[in-house]
């Protein structure tokens, strides 16, 4: 009886996920919202990969498909044009595309996260790489394409900030070493590379 009774809390715990995600995707799935959510329509834009505020609760900020990073600006606002990953980009070729052979061209920012202390905006793009971009927005500035100047980034997706250990964390696909994870210590904007099993090394 008492193995029984010991594993109660996690069966009670497993069951209310499972009706929490239950109802969750109901709601989804039939567009009922209850009356204290409501949608935040993107300027004629598709493909909101990622969001992120800033300190003082500004946003959320996003990355949409034609390569440009909204910041939304309240209700009476709405979304606004941010910042934008690619120097190639133009207003006329991009703007609300979501033709996916112009990404390399428009940018396509995947991941983004806020260093507090700067109020930078670190951001990642699988056609430019790691990028930053101050408090002002427009174009952000490329920090890094690749390990040790010879293994270019394959591929970057996800970006976690740490606010505690003060640190912003990438994971990328880097050719012939395999996933990797970037760690950015916000002091400085040191950017290191840990390699499973090896030691981190300097970008």
């Amino acid at each position: 009886m008492e193995a029984k009774s010991s594993f109660a809390p996690i069966i009670s715990t497993m069951l209310s996920l499972f009706i929490v995600c239950v109802s969750f995707l109901h709601i989804v799935l039939s567009n009922e919202f209850p009356s204290f959510f409501y949608r935040l329509q993107l300027p004629s834009a598709t493909g909101p990969e990622s969001l992120a505020f800033a300190l003082k609760g500004e946003g959320p900020y996003t990355g949409v498909a034609d390569g440009r990073i909204l910041k939304y600006g309240g209700p009476n606002i709405g979304f606004v044009e941010f910042a934008t990953t690619s120097p190639h980009r133009t207003k006329e070729l991009c703007d609300s595309t979501n033709d996916q052979n112009l990404e390399s061209i428009c940018g396509r920012p995947l991941g983004l996260g806020f260093n507090d202390m700067t109020s930078e905006l670190y951001i990642v793009d699988p056609y430019f790489g790691l990028l930053v971009v101050g408090a002002g927005g427009g174009l952000a500035t490329q920090l890094a394409t690749g390990v040790e100047g010879s293994l270019p980034f394959l591929m970057l997706w996800m970006l976690t900030r740490y606010p505690k250990l003060s640190i912003l964390q990438i994971l990328v696909l880097c050719s012939d070493l395999g996933t990797l994870f970037i760690s950015i210590l916000e002091m400085g904007v040191l950017v290191s590379v840990l390699v499973p099993g090896t030691e981190a090394r300097e970008v």
